[in-house]
């Protein structure tokens, strides 16, 4: 059990009967995700992202992405995910409907250290919030908009996107 309040990192003491300071941070976060072991904190007044693997006994913060702000950020496997903000408007005749993120999806590998793209451009999605990820798919809820410029439609809707195949499924569609 680890867990972020007041500036410092808590774990729980080995028999679990109460929390023991782990760490101290000096960033003003706004939020920490983590998982098995791993915890990524965002610093508001510097938009950075740092990581601290807990796991492997690490005291020291490590910063890991810097001026972009991640939206539907998403912590599975010790792995870090987001889409990027973006801002872009779509018309179709007297309809217009703003986008908020960009079009794919990154993944932070904190093994390696390196960021890919896990969900590449081209699919016309918004991204709003990630449900599930594992190594086969990632299930997201957002909008596809790939309609809109045509049909004035969007799709809210929870969504499966297997990894393998590159395909997207409707899990569950929202009225809108």
């Amino acid at each position: 059990k680890v867990k972020v309040t007041d500036g410092k990192i808590y774990v729980a003491s080995s028999d679990l009967s109460e929390d023991e300071v782990y760490a101290e941070i000096k960033i003003n976060y706004d939020n920490y995700y983590s998982s098995d072991g791993v915890m990524y904190l965002w610093d508001v007044d510097e938009d950075c992202l740092y990581a601290l693997d807990v796991s492997k006994g690490e005291t020291e913060l490590k910063k890991i992405m810097a001026g972009v702000i991640p939206y539907f950020p998403y912590s599975s496997g010790g792995n870090f995910y987001w889409a990027e903000s973006d801002s872009f408007k779509l018309t179709y005749g007297d309809k217009t409907r703003m986008i908020s993120t960009k079009d794919c999806v990154y993944c932070y590998n904190h093994e390696t250290g390196e960021t890919t793209v896990v969900i590449p451009e081209g699919g016309k999605y918004e991204y709003a919030h990630v449900q599930y990820v594992d190594d086969e798919e990632i299930i997201f809820f957002g909008y596809y908009y790939g309609d809109f410029e045509t049909t004035g439609t969007t799709t809210k809707a929870s969504w499966s996107y297997h990894i393998a195949t590159g395909e997207y499924e409707l899990l569950y569609e929202y009225e809108d």
